[in-house]
């Protein structure tokens, strides 16, 4: 009689430097960040954006989450799992793990459509090496209203009073997303400043 031989195939394990994407992001806690931590990653040369430190999140349970940042790194191509890891390992961050949705994960830097958790300011996100919204994902109507807002506190903050000073600044502080948007909506923030520039004056004159 014949006999049927059964053979049982191993079990392949999915391996995880296989996997290739253009947009990474992983988590690293201050007190294991390099002091040069900013550096280092500038040194990448790759666009990447810094969340503000997340120091109000809590657990399920409600115990205080650990101090920490979501750092996203941006390729210009797909990249592996290996490549984006020895960014993370130089920061002795956690390990890294691919984005599917560049924007919903940039609105979770400051928790944007998470009201129960933390709010924190889109003020206080860094971007590096070049790195600009604008690039990345078409805003929406809302969002475009958030960066009309930010320019225009910023106008009055720091009593600009020319159109040329502002993208200066916006420059030297390295907000790109800011300044790119200043760019392409030049008349609106021009006339902004001199409608304030001309109140100031009034002040001056009244006083």
């Amino acid at each position: 009689s014949s006999v049927l031989k059964v053979i049982i195939m191993p079990k392949i394990k999915k391996n995880v430097n296989v996997e290739k994407a253009k947009y990474w992001a992983f988590i690293a806690y201050p007190d294991s960040l390099p002091k040069n931590w900013q550096e280092i990653l500038i040194a990448t040369g790759l666009p990447c954006c810094i969340s503000p430190l997340h120091d109000a999140d809590f657990n399920a349970d409600e115990t205080q989450k650990k101090a920490h940042y979501h750092i996203i790194i941006c390729f210009s191509n797909t990249t592996t799992f290996s490549n984006a890891k020895k960014v993370s390992d130089s920061l002795n961050a956690t390990i890294p793990k691919s984005i599917k949705n560049l924007k919903g994960y940039y609105r979770y830097l400051t928790h944007q459509d998470n009201p129960e958790k933390a709010q924190y300011s889109e003020n206080d996100i860094i971007n590096l090496n070049g790195f600009c919204t604008s690039d990345y994902f078409d805003l929406t109507h809302s969002e475009e209203d958030s960066l009309y807002d930010r320019i225009e506190e910023y106008i009055l903050e720091y009593k600009i009073t020319e159109y040329c000073d502002l993208t200066t600044s916006l420059r030297a502080d390295g907000l790109r997303d800011l300044l790119s948007f200043a760019r392409r909506h030049t008349y609106h923030f021009g006339a902004f400043i001199n409608s304030h520039r001309h109140k100031l004056e009034k002040y001056v004159e009244k006083g």
